[in-house]
């Protein structure tokens, strides 16, 4: 079977939820553990120690997860404000620079014109 034919055919885990959900899901779970520890009651022996700290790493683990999973969906959205950003800032940034914005500069510009044409 040549490597174009076996991409035809589904793959394991195809069929599973996308990466996103099964972080978010993951977040809710811990935090509902969470609440039954959020009783008031004192960390009563080792083993109540150890799960919370398992349930405190457990968030801190799928928290890095979730932002980069964030990042890397943001990242089209940056390089497209960068593109736009890129085009106009020649023209718009050292207008900005130079105390006065262009657009005052552009009409003062026609009026000097205006006036010359009229006198």
């Amino acid at each position: 079977m040549s490597e174009q034919e076996f991409e035809l055919y589904p793959q394991p885990g195809h069929n599973g939820p996308p990466k996103d959900v099964t972080v978010q899901q993951q977040i809710d779970d811990l935090y509902e553990e969470a609440k039954h520890f959020a009783d008031g009651e004192p960390i009563a022996d080792q083993e109540m120690h150890d799960a919370m700290e398992e349930l405190y790493n457990g968030l801190h683990e799928a928290g890095k997860e979730a932002d980069e999973l964030r990042k890397e969906e943001k990242a089209p959205h940056d390089k497209a404000v960068k593109a736009v950003q890129d085009k106009w800032n020649p023209f718009v940034q050292p207008k900005k620079r130079q105390g006065r914005s262009w657009q005052s500069s552009a009409w003062r510009a026609v009026g000097r014109v205006a006036a010359k044409g009229s006198g």
